[in-house]
């Protein structure tokens, strides 16, 4: 598989995840969050989430610089369907938050499984390895 192809499913995925991390930042700190055990799972989301983040910014080759200037034209295009109940949970109570939490991470996990397919495929063994431990993660 072309580099560029990688780049942009790598830059895709980013963009989902960076969007979803910042959406359950939000939902941490709402006054509508007060279970300890919904307020414990979202931090498990934050702190999975940012770590993912902070490894997909050490991923220069993979991530398209260009696309990093329109980021947000990329996380719109990418989440069109998601965005509108994603940005909703001010207004939402928190089961549907957390059920939207939820869709968003079954997302992210298909896409890498997404990638980590195409990864193996071009022999990129540091995006194989990325988008291995990324899902087990997101998948525990």
């Amino acid at each position: 598989m072309k580099t560029e192809k990688l780049q942009d499913y790598t830059t895709d995925l980013y963009a989902l995840t960076k969007h979803t991390l910042s959406v359950v930042k939000t939902q941490k700190t709402s006054s509508k969050v007060n279970n300890s055990k919904a307020v414990d799972l979202l931090h498990d989301i934050d702190v999975a989430l940012t770590e993912q983040i902070n490894e997909f910014d050490k991923m220069e080759d993979f991530v398209n610089d260009s696309t990093l200037a329109t980021i947000k034209e990329k996380v719109a295009g990418f989440s069109g369907s998601i965005a509108g109940f994603l940005n909703t949970q001010r207004e939402d109570p928190v089961s549907k938050m957390l059920r939207d939490d939820y869709t968003a991470l079954g997302m992210i996990a298909s896409g890498y499984t997404m990638l980590h397919t195409a990864a193996l495929g071009a022999g990129e063994d540091k995006l194989v390895d990325f988008t291995k431990s990324s899902l087990t993660t997101i998948a525990a």
